[in-house]
């Protein structure tokens, strides 16, 4: 295992879906995908990038992969651990090693991301050991 193997986390591909509401007014929602990679991520904090940050630049964010993940322009994705979500600013086709490398890399730009809070559809979560927790006695 590399170090940049080790330096990696766990990341989801968020979904985004058009539907319409009751009353026929278009709803957009987002949804975390089953789909799931590991990526290191790395922030860049040079006198450069700060600067750069000064005049509107916010793709700040280079999100590095294997050659099998191919995130592209405008894919948003949810790192795992934290919840915070990044929007792919650069495609994942212009920037990899090539198959003959024994490095096995792929990298895109990224700028932190919310996705509005009407927007989220958070997975329905049962937790059958809490409630039996409960009965026995267990603090709440």
């Amino acid at each position: 295992m590399s170090l940049l193997d080790e330096y990696k986390e766990s990341f989801a591909f968020m979904d985004k879906s058009h539907t319409r509401d009751a009353e026929g007014n278009p709803v957009v929602t987002w949804t975390q995908s089953e789909a799931t990679f590991n990526a290191a991520l790395r922030f860049d904090s040079s006198v450069q990038a700060k600067r750069a940050q000064a005049e509107g630049v916010d793709d700040l964010y280079t999100i590095v992969t294997g050659r099998e993940v191919d995130l592209e322009f405008n894919d948003v994705v949810k790192r795992l651990g934290d919840g915070t979500t990044f929007r792919v600013t650069t495609s994942g086709k212009d920037n990899h090693t090539p198959a003959s490398a024994g490095l096995n890399m792929r990298a895109v730009s990224a700028k932190l991301w919310t996705i509005p809070d009407n927007e989220i559809e958070e997975p329905e979560v049962t937790n059958d050991a809490s409630n039996s927790s409960n009965e026995s006695g267990g603090a709440v």
